[in-house]
């Protein structure tokens, strides 16, 4: 209620009654009335401002978080020069507030009952965002539909906001909380890993929630194949159509199915939508590469087709495909390849020819952070230090990067501090950024 006030003791007070009201059945219709009661109020402000500054105030409603300068100045048809100038006098007014990240300023509005004063102006008769958002990060899914289905006939107002909670195309407009996201994506593959594929649909759509803004066609795609395996076959269907509508060609549609099927190792399947995908966009450096990843993992003897795939699509993009964005690449398609053993070494070998054993160095340290997830299981975790190992002995170069490998897959293993204690302090100051619930005093 402060955070809403935006620190006026007047406007707290107005909302103090609402405190006491226990069903949002009784909450919406005085909340409602009490932000036409400050409609005046905001539009008398509103009409202080010169055409430029109201237009930055609308934006920043519609974009309800902080965004950069840059971003407000292009969405506002302003240079970025007349963009700060006016956010500088709006800063003084009262009406935003500025937060540095790095070199650039970032700017939200500071009350935002304004916000919700012109969403109200704007969608009238719609569920009120505010109530919307509350309903969605205090509850799970889950509870959301639980709560739902047990509401009485005359509770129409909770079941409305209720129903808006759980739909996903409103979520999306939301701005996203990505450290919550991530934490659900991995709740959702531990149980994809186990094969229950009715809860996990559930947790995913949470994903997607929390991702907000930042959600797109392949996330859409996933969804919808997570429905589809749990036998929910006309949603499947409509979220493939909302992954169809949503990505950017049927090139990058073929490419993020391939992935998909890439990821859960059914290879033949990826290979067939990366030919697609060839077909649209025949130079696509990204694709090539990973065509020639699925190649080697359905038939690893053909060492010269992998390496030849991986020069051609390099030589398509040299500037933007780094030889170091190979290793993350590998470590997602093949992690569940029947023999990693076999695999690796033609890996090793590629870097070694390509004079890019540094790559291969920081690729193996940052494996890390993929299976210290808790989806990954303990089997494919050490099935991938293993394999590793299996080339150690042709050089010291991958010395410390498997011996900081060896330590996580322990540590994933056990939680026991004494395996990171076992390090020198540099390499413990390594592993603490990058392993989840390591103890921060005592490693380094």
């Amino acid at each position: 209620m402060h955070d809403l006030a935006g620190g006026h003791p007047r406007i707290y007070l107005l909302f103090a009654h609402l405190l006491t009201l226990d069903s949002l059945d009784k909450l919406v219709a005085p909340f409602m009335q009490l932000l036409d009661e400050l409609t005046p109020y905001y539009q008398s402000r509103m009409q202080l401002l010169s055409p430029q500054q109201r237009k930055i105030v609308e934006f920043l409603c519609s974009a309800r978080g902080a965004v950069a300068v840059k971003e407000i100045a292009t969405q506002n048809l302003l240079d970025s020069q007349t963009a700060s100038g006016q956010l500088g006098k709006l800063e003084e007014l009262g009406y935003v507030r500025k937060r540095a990240i790095g070199r650039e300023s970032w700017y939200e509005l500071r009350e935002p009952l304004l916000r919700m004063v012109i969403e109200l102006k704007r969608g009238r008769g719609e569920p009120v965002r505010l109530i919307v958002d509350f309903l969605r990060r205090w509850y799970s899914r889950m509870e959301r539909r639980e709560r739902l289905s047990s509401l009485s006939p005359e509770q129409t107002l909770t079941r409305e906001y209720l129903m808006a909670a759980l739909d996903l195309n409103l979520a999306v407009l939301d701005r996203p909380d990505m450290e919550r996201a991530e934490k659900i994506l991995d709740e959702a593959f531990q149980h994809i890993n186990r094969k229950q594929f009715q809860q996990a649909p559930e947790l995913f759509a949470e994903y997607i929630e929390q991702k907000g803004n930042q959600c797109d066609y392949k996330d859409w795609f996933a969804y919808s194949m997570l429905l589809r395996w749990a036998e929910q076959l006309e949603q499947s269907t409509t979220y493939l159509e909302q992954a169809i509508c949503t990505a950017p060609s049927p090139s990058d549609l073929c490419e993020a199915i391939g992935s998909s099927f890439a990821l859960s190792s059914d290879y033949t399947s990826a290979l067939t939508l990366f030919f697609f995908a060839l077909e649209y966009t025949p130079h696509s450096a990204d694709i090539l590469i990973k065509r020639a990843v699925v190649f080697f993992a359905l038939d690893d003897r053909d060492r010269e087709g992998f390496i030849g795939g991986i020069k051609q699509g390099r030589a398509l993009a040299p500037s933007t495909w780094d030889i170091g964005q190979l290793m993350p690449l590998c470590y997602g398609f093949l992690r569940g390849h029947t023999d990693l053993a076999r695999i690796v070494p033609t890996l090793f070998d590629f870097y070694v020819e390509q004079n890019a054993i540094r790559a291969l160095q920081i690729g193996i340290v940052e494996s890390i952070l993929n299976i210290s997830k808790q989806y990954i299981t303990q089997l494919a975790a050490d099935e991938w230090l293993s394999a590793w190992h299996s080339v150690a002995h042709l050089g010291t170069e991958l010395d410390i990067p498997l011996r900081l490998l060896g330590a996580a897959v322990e540590w994933k293993r056990t939680q026991d501090v004494r395996v990171l204690m076992a390090l020198p302090i540099e390499e413990r100051r390594i592993l603490e950024r990058m392993l989840p619930n390591a103890p921060k005093g005592i490693l380094s």
